[in-house]
């Protein structure tokens, strides 16, 4: 499968577009003469943005891919986020009739395609294809092993470690930033709290809600904020001798369920609305899809459904939560029994 990301502005509007245009002003039922434009939209003008997406939504409108169709049943399929454009296929020549239609038919309203910040990724398990360069109609994209996409990383492995890492180093720049608040012993413990919940942990817990939690992950994110939760509460005296607080103490003062906790609380909450979507939403789609290929030899990864029913069972203590999640109303009762029981 390959991945084309467009990070950032793949396309561009230009300027000559809305030059030498005419334009008028309507008021009520009356309709002002018209008047020239020669100098077009200038870089930071408000208007490019709207003018921009309604352009380039017009462009993947007219394309021969459905925007809705996905790659368990298609060859290709496109997502599109602003100036980011994704396509994925299950061969190069299915990506390459795309990439060509897309390129002709946004060249038609004046936007071009960035080749230098277009980059590609090939993903199976043989762990074939990497580096180098891909070459598409008469581009040469660079095939790369991870990119950022939309503010999370994406790899070829499909491992999500790497992502979670990414959060924690930029947690991490932000509570060194913070530095001198948390060291400082004018500020009260409940404060610091405050800062990191509000400030470190968002950052932190970033599209925590599609991750597949393994034990090493969870170790990972937990370490990081005990490291945070040392600092702001200190070291305690025991016998005449001073020691870094229990695990157990940490939480205790803290009085809020640990970091994996609160993400698959949040994994929950995000579980419901999905369930209950319609049958033709990519999310519903990518849910409940599955590829009919020979499964390679080994243990299969652990998928992000059956990480939501051990969740559930470890944290609601029922089954059958497909059922459970479509009725709106039982499943946020579920969710406050949870919170009060489990304390998140």
């Amino acid at each position: 499968m390959v991945h084309f990301g467009i990070p950032n502005k793949l396309i561009r509007l230009t300027k000559a577009t809305m030059e030498n245009s005419t334009y008028y002003v309507k008021i009520g039922t009356i309709m002002t003469d018209g008047f020239k434009v020669g100098t077009g939209l200038k870089p930071g003008d408000g208007l490019a943005p709207n003018r921009f997406n309604i352009a380039l939504g017009n462009v993947v409108r007219q394309l021969s891919v459905h925007t809705t169709s996905t790659i368990f049943h298609k060859s290709v399929q496109l997502i599109g986020y602003a100036d980011n454009i994704n396509i994925m296929g299950r061969t190069k020549r299915a990506i390459s009739d795309v990439y060509g239609e897309l390129k002709e038919t946004a060249k038609e309203v004046g936007l071009i395609i960035n080749v230098d910040k277009t980059k590609a990724m090939v993903q199976n398990r043989e762990q074939l294809g990497k580096g180098g360069t891909l070459t598409v109609e008469d581009h040469k994209i660079e095939v790369v092993r991870r990119f950022k996409y939309l503010g999370t990383v994406i790899n070829d492995s499909n491992d999500e470690t790497e992502e979670i890492r990414a959060r924690i180093l930029a947690a991490n720049k932000d509570y060194s930033s913070l530095q001198t608040i948390f060291r400082s012993k004018q500020i009260h413990r409940n404060n610091k709290i405050r800062l990191y919940k509000t400030l470190i942990k968002p950052i932190l817990c970033y599209g925590s809600v599609t991750w597949t939690l393994t034990q090493t992950a969870e170790q990972m994110l937990n370490t990081f904020e005990r490291k945070i939760l040392r600092r702001i509460n200190g070291p305690t005296q025991e016998g005449g001798r001073w020691h870094p607080r229990w695990n157990s103490e940490l939480y205790s003062l803290y009085k809020e369920p640990d970091i994996v906790k609160d993400i698959k609380s949040r994994k929950l909450g995000w579980a419901g609305p999905i369930i209950r979507m319609e049958e033709e939403r990519i999310p519903k789609k990518v849910l409940n899809g599955n590829f009919y290929t020979t499964r390679p030899v080994g243990r299969p990864r652990t998928r992000w459904a059956d990480v939501v029913q051990r969740d559930v069972v470890q944290l609601l203590g029922i089954r059958g939560w497909r059922r459970r999640a479509k009725n709106r109303d039982e499943w946020r009762c579920l969710m406050r029994e949870a919170k009060v029981q489990k304390g998140l």
